[in-house]
């Protein structure tokens, strides 16, 4: 999440808008964001499993 804020950051003192940045479906990118967290999290729970 924290390395996603650093981009967005670059992105708006490049003069990126948030649209430009996250795409005209946001919702489709935050979904996707928490699957991919949810499913990092399952397999760190996993002993000698990770991405």
């Amino acid at each position: 999440m924290l390395e996603i804020l650093h981009d967005l950051i670059d992105a708006q003192n490049n003069g990126q808008n948030a649209e430009d940045y996250f795409g005209k479906n946001p919702q489709t990118l935050a979904d996707e964001i928490l699957q991919l967290s949810l499913y990092s999290y399952i397999l760190d729970q996993i002993p000698g499993v990770s991405l």
